[in-house]
């Protein structure tokens, strides 16, 4: 049986989980038409076809602003590249994953691929099941209007059915599935597979006595960055010599290279996963993470504690008191992470967590690992405030009714988002 797995790559998951399938002994092959301006996978065989799928990939992602005429001309060119990698694959694979609701051409492609019996299966990575006004979207900084928020979490619903309709198996975080209908298997059960280099950098800088603390965001508006700079200022106000390293927009490589320099990592400031893929870096290396989310609660109530990966995820309102307790506390400190460290080199190596994708492919799924989308209560999100989503929510209601938040599936969920934004 030979695995597909495409065609787009975030944080490394995808290359990771390529190498876990092989190391197991399984034929697969990871193909990304996207380009990543931060994460590489390192492709074994530097191929003509690969460079050009890299090549227009690059051309592709840097059309943006660019006029009409040359965004059409390599957004087509991009689809047939797309089309010719579909054309080769089909033949060749029995399992296609896909990530982030896409696909070769933009689902229609998933009937030929049910008509020829091939398996599907989807991992969801977040911001694709979670509804816009919830996310990052509704988050006041981003820049989203209330129009773009309803057209989408139309679209985002539209492709959530279309997937549930053709799909074997879907992967999704728990806590961001406020989208789906059927029963999945929960993103946590299976984890985020991260190999670190055979050699691990070796830290060259040279400091005093005060604690290194890194901060690494994607987008500093969205992942709380002011606040935690904050937070961090007021720690060391305090007497507490802390060292603060911000980076970001950098390539992996540079972000591993601080791993290795730091004593802890601060994520960011709403986060509905205890680890997500910086902190999961982090633990490879035995540096703790302080995280921050609404959801903490519902993690502890939800997930078995063997399950939870470890870190300090705290409420957004509790991130100066946990960066000071990391701070205070060298041997904590140093115990978290290296409790980090064993959950995620048992539990979440490429190779583990490529079993348990087998299992899936096989039709073993463990009851636990099931759950029913009607039983979600969550709706605080990610990546924005508490306030902004109330905001945002409200302002769809008022423009556009209740069932702009497509939710009616989930009437006790509706209910309670309603109340908390009209209440």
């Amino acid at each position: 049986m030979r695995i597909f797995i495409g065609i787009t790559e975030i944080a490394g998951y995808y290359g990771n989980l390529q190498r876990g399938f092989r190391e197991l002994g399984i034929a697969c092959d990871f193909v990304n038409l996207y380009e990543s301006v931060f994460y590489h996978q390192p492709d074994e065989k530097s191929s003509l076809p690969r460079q050009l799928i890299r090549w227009v990939a690059a051309k592709n992602a840097a059309t943006a602003g660019a006029p009409l005429v040359r965004r059409i001309f390599w957004k087509a060119v991009h689809t047939l590249i797309a089309l010719g990698v579909f054309l080769w694959a089909l033949p060749r694979y029995d399992v296609f994953i896909f990530s982030y609701g896409i696909t070769f051409l933009f689902l229609y492609d998933l009937p030929i691929l049910k008509f020829f019996k091939k398996k599907l299966l989807f991992v969801f990575n977040g911001s694709d099941t979670r509804p816009a006004y919830i996310g990052y979207p509704a988050n006041s900084a981003s820049g989203y209007s209330v129009e773009d928020c309803i057209r989408h979490a139309r679209r985002q619903k539209r492709m959530v059915r279309t997937v549930e309709r053709y799909a074997d198996a879907i992967i999704c975080h728990t806590l961001s599935a406020q989208f789906l209908e059927k029963p999945f298997v929960q993103f946590l059960c299976l984890g985020i597979p991260f190999q670190p280099p055979v050699s691990l950098p070796v830290c060259q800088h040279s400091f005093g006595t005060g604690v290194r603390v890194l901060h690494s965001p994607s987008n500093p508006r969205l992942k709380g960055t002011p606040r935690i700079r904050q937070a961090i200022a007021s720690v060391q106000g305090r007497g507490y010599a802390v060292d603060y390293v911000e980076i970001s927009g950098k390539p992996n490589t540079v972000v591993l290279q601080e791993l290795a320099c730091c004593d802890f990592v601060v994520d960011e400031l709403y986060s509905d996963t205890p680890m997500a893929g910086l902190a999961t870096e982090a633990a490879f290396f035995g540096k703790p993470t302080v995280t921050a989310g609404y959801a903490r609660d519902a993690v502890q109530r939800l997930f078995p504690a063997e399950m939870i990966p470890p870190s300090l995820y705290c409420h957004p309102s509790e991130i100066e008191s946990a960066i000071e307790m990391l701070a205070a506390d060298r041997d904590y400190c140093r115990a978290l992470g290296e409790q980090a460290r064993k959950f995620v080199t048992e539990n979440w190596n490429p190779r583990r967590v490529a079993e348990k994708y087998w299992q899936i492919i096989g039709g073993d799924i463990p009851s636990a690992w099931l759950f029913d989308p009607k039983e979600i209560e969550y709706f605080l999100g990610a990546a924005a405030p508490e306030e902004d989503i109330r905001d945002m929510v409200r302002k769809i209601i008022e423009k556009a009714g209740v069932q702009a938040l497509h939710l009616t599936d989930k009437p006790a969920l509706e209910r309670h988002l309603c109340q908390f934004a009209l209440g």
